[in-house]
Formats: C-alpha cells, structure tokens, sequence
C-alpha cells in the first residue's frame, strides 16, 4: 500500500508527460529544416511552443536558457506530485541545475567579466546570490557566500588547488562529486527496490562521466593515472575502482566500452583518437545512458524507475534539440545533422 500511495498517482502523471516526447520522425523532419527560424517553427508545434515563442534562435546563449527553462518546468511539475523519498530524489535532479549555475557564476568572477545585469530567473532549490558569486572580489569570498553547507564546504575544500592550479576545475570536480554523493546518498535511503533502480540509473551515469573524464584528464589536463584516480566519482554501477585504475594506468579507456554498453544494445565505437574520436565516444555515452532510461519504465509501475527514467528520456530529447539549433548555426545538411542525433 505504501507504493501505492507514494507511486499510483504520479507514475501515470510521468507516463503521460513521457506520451509527448518527440519521436524519431519527427526529429528527422526537423533536421530538414533549411534555418533556425524554421526549426523553431516545427518546434512550436509540439511541447515546446512556449519554449521557442519569442525566442531569439540566433543567440547561443537563449536557446541554451530556454532548453534549461523547459527542463526545469518538466521537472517542477513531478515535483508537484511527488511524494516522500521520490520527492527528495526529484529535487536533487532540479539542484543539478542550480550547480551548473553556480558553476558558471563562479567562471564569470574567475574571468573578471561578471555581466551588468543578472541573469534571468535564478537557483530553483539552492539559495545563493548568482550576482554576488560572479561579482564577488576572490574564489574564496564567492565560496563563502554559498549558503549550503555541502556546497561551501566543496568550494572551500578545493580552494588551496584553485589558487595553485590558476583554474576552476578542482572546484568543479569538488561540487560534482558533492552533487552525486547528495544523488546517492538519496537514493541508499529509499526502499530496497528503489535503491536498486537508483544504483543502476545512477551508478550509469557516473560510468559514463567517469569514461569521459578519464579521457579529458588525460588529454586536456595531463594528468598522471594516480592523479586520476584520486578524482574519479564513486559508485559507478559497471566499471570498478579496480576497472578505473587499470585503464588510468594502461591509457585503455575503450577496453570499458563493450562492458558499459552490454545489455543496452547500444554498439560500442572503434577505438581512435582526436576530436572525432572524443566526438564518437561522447555520443556513445549518450546513447547508452538513453537505452538505460527506457529500460527503466519497464517493470514495476510503483517504483521510482519511471521519474528517473522520464528524467534522463528528458534530457536526450533536450540535447537532440540542442544538436538542431547547431546544425542549423552551421548549415549542416540532413543526414549530417542526423548523425549527431542520440534517438
């Protein structure tokens, strides 16, 4: 009974939000748009009519707001009619987004160039002041003006190597794993079988963030397999500590693509190098994290499976829409702008 309560309502709820996500012939249609314009003009006649109305589909910067407003609005609505533990879980989902403000407050004042006017809206679930960050005069007086705790403390922690490294990305890696530590930790105080959707769904995404950071420290920032080691997230569902350590010593990162992907159908990429390989494997991770999401709407109905289903259905369909507006930036043709498609 309890499931029923928690679940009954809002399980339909998310089935029938799920009912309206675009379909794949209507994402090949739109990759045939001739412009921006055009795209947003398809787009206005499906979910995301209020999303494009008025928008300024020339600005990187306002489709990347409007996308981030329509995931928001999607989520803040399961909010709504969540109960108990699946309500913790969802709010944690919409404090993702608030981190990745935060994040690019904490970039504004890392440059200098904190704009005039604050950004629209503001953190949906934390409480910091998104101008005083970007204003703030040092990293360790905008670190201090992080009202959450976990959050301060993350930033506070990362200070001595923000300050000796010149860059922020000791920060960002700090509030990422305080961010999936809250996520998991959620997750562990749900009922036995919800915790096995969490660490499933869950532990995927951190696989696949721990892949593709393993190839971005090594490429990007040189870093050493111990010092890999040391930043990787825990609690990833097919990959091991053991797993991580091994391809951060032997540089074999694509050994681990067979064995994320098996079960999700999804084909492992050729092993290579360069921007196209990176390109490559970040689509991969895209769609096996996409094949995991729908696989979560199968089962028990009265579970947490399908919010955190529909949550990571959500944001393929974003990104996908995302891919469009570039493709069309670019002038890309059709089929050229169906191969970056994660469907």
């Amino acid at each position: 009974m309890e499931a029923v309560r928690e679940y009954g309502f809002i399980n339909a709820k998310v089935r029938a939000m799920r009912s309206r996500f675009l379909t794949e012939a209507s994402f090949r249609q739109m990759a045939a748009t001739r412009d921006s314009r055009e795209l947003a003009s398809a787009l206005a006649q499906t979910r995301y009519r209020d999303a494009v109305n008025g928008l300024d589909t020339a600005s990187v910067e306002a489709v990347e707001s409007a996308l981030e407003r329509f995931e928001t609005g999607e989520l803040s609505v399961i909010l709504k009619y969540a109960k108990s533990g699946s309500a913790d879980l969802v709010r944690l989902l919409i404090e993702r987004y608030d981190v990745e403000r935060l994040k690019a407050c904490l970039r504004l004042m890392h440059s200098h160039s904190a704009p005039a006017e604050p950004a629209a809206g503001g953190p949906l679930v934390m409480t910091f002041s998104e101008p005083a960050v970007a204003a703030a005069a040092s990293y360790r007086e905008a670190a201090a003006l992080v009202p959450e705790a976990d959050y301060r403390e993350a930033l506070e922690s990362s200070a001595a190597a923000v300050e000796e490294r010149r860059t922020l990305f000791p920060a960002e890696l700090a509030l990422d794993r305080t961010l999936f530590g809250r996520i998991w930790e959620a997750g562990q105080s749900m009922n036995v079988r919800d915790r096995g959707i969490v660490r499933r769904l869950v532990g995927i995404e951190i696989d696949l963030k721990n892949l593709d950071w393993l190839s971005r420290f090594r490429s990007y920032y040189k870093l050493s397999a111990s010092e890999i080691r040391d930043l990787l997230l825990p609690h990833g569902s097919k990959l091991d500590a053991k797993s991580l350590n091994r391809m951060a010593s032997e540089e074999r990162i694509g050994d681990a693509f067979g064995r994320v992907s098996a079960g999700t159908g999804v084909a492992a990429p050729e092993a290579g190098t360069g921007p196209a390989a990176a390109e490559g494997m970040e689509r991969f991770l895209s769609h096996v994290l996409l094949a995991e999401a729908r696989r979560a709407f199968v089962g028990n109905p009265l579970s947490i499976g399908s919010i955190l289903g529909y949550f990571y259905c959500l944001r393929a369909e974003t990104r996908n829409v995302r891919t469009l507006f570039t493709a069309r930036r670019l002038g890309l043709s059709p089929q050229q702008a169906e191969a970056h498609l994660v469907l």
